[in-house]
């Protein structure tokens, strides 16, 4: 689920973070609610899903057919995949296939389509999961927490590699040591966000918006320290830094949301509508998880062996390309001895063509 996860994150934030600018539950819950639907209902969602399939069963084409070298038969049989050997074996005779593995796997990618059917049955599934808002036991209330807090930390994570790179080397093992040192671009922007994380220190709680007369504050002070901050400058260092302040604060929220199952149902204070929010979002990965494997075991797989096969006839009834992409030393010198077999069989006529004549010839 992690692949899905990694394809579906950056949207499933930004719903997330539109949803918190609303001053209450109610308004956080609609707000995702119109925004979750709207994306499954567009098929969006499904697509990314069909992607994540789709390249989940090439790797395991990949893997598939590179085999093992000391193993026997390579190819995309075993586990349940069918028996399309495509040029196993082990040691030296490993790499003879590879260029017709290598054009297997590449022709196939060209090839194959995710049904149309699957992506409609994905959507249907996804939407069905969103219908379902209440998490209905504490087990599942605290792995919505692991999976929330899991989520963020990882974004925690990027977001500060993101603002690293914004503001430039700062360290002094980056710039003692590894001799690097920040461009005058970056200096301004660090400048920018050590002025702007102010305002969030001071209300911490402060919208995704960044307002005219705190930018024109900020570019007032940067002027005073002698940097020519413009209006593009402030804005990227403020997106970047709202960013990570914002995850940081959700990452807490979970925390607080611990034990929220039971408390919420006594105080509005522990409602935690974003620990729903990302049982909501866990519920429909896994059971489009569910439902690619299925679809993959099914129906993409079979597909995928019928264009292998397609591809392994057309390659066989050419001789040219199967000089092409099956090569080595063992196919150099197999191509030798048989030219020699060749020389031997013609030897071998002549010489009998010889005995007979010498025979028809011979005194009586």
């Amino acid at each position: 689920m992690d692949s899905l996860w990694t394809e579906v994150a950056p949207h499933v934030l930004e719903i997330f973070i539109e949803a918190a600018q609303g001053q209450s539950p109610g308004e956080f819950n609609t707000s995702a609610d119109i925004q979750l639907h709207k994306w499954a209902d567009s098929h969006q969602l499904a697509e990314l899903c069909a992607k994540v399939g789709l390249e989940t069963m090439f790797a395991q084409l990949h893997t598939k057919l590179e085999g093992e070298e000391g193993g026997g038969g390579g190819g995309v049989g075993g586990g349940g995949w069918g028996v399309v050997g495509v040029g196993g074996g082990g040691g030296k005779f490993h790499s003879l296939g590879q260029g017709l593995r290598e054009e297997v796997e590449r022709l196939s990618k060209q090839n194959h389509r995710w049904e149309s059917y699957n992506v409609d049955q994905l959507k249907y599934v996804q939407m069905s999961a969103l219908d379902d808002k209440d998490v209905p036991s504490a087990e599942q209330w605290r792995d919505a927490v692991t999976f929330m807090t899991s989520a963020l930390s990882r974004q925690i994570k990027e977001a500060e590699d993101d603002l690293q790179k914004l503001a430039g080397p700062t360290s002094f093992y980056d710039r003692w040591v590894l001799w690097k040192s920040q461009s005058s671009t970056q200096v301004v922007k660090r400048a920018a966000a050590e002025e702007l994380s102010k305002f969030l220190a001071a209300e911490p709680s402060h919208p995704s918006k960044l307002f005219t007369d705190e930018l024109m504050t900020v570019q007032r002070v940067l002027k005073t320290q002698g940097h020519a901050a413009s209006e593009e400058d402030i804005q990227e260092s403020w997106r970047h830094l709202y960013h990570l302040h914002f995850l940081k604060r959700a990452e807490e929220t979970a925390h607080k949301c611990q034990r929220g199952f039971v408390l919420r149902q006594h105080s509005p204070e522990y409602a935690c509508p974003e620990v729903e929010y990302f049982w909501r979002v866990q519920q429909v990965m896994k059971s489009s998880s569910h439902t690619l494997r299925v679809q993959i075991l099914d129906r993409e797989v079979r597909q995928l062996e019928q264009q292998i096969k397609s591809i392994l006839d057309s390659i066989a009834v050419s001789e040219e390309r199967k000089k092409g992409l099956i090569r080595g030393d063992a196919v150099d010198k197999a191509e030798q001895l048989k030219q020699v077999r060749m020389i031997q069989e013609k030897l071998d006529t002549f010489r009998e063509a010889l005995a007979k004549q010498q025979k028809g010839h011979s005194p009586k």
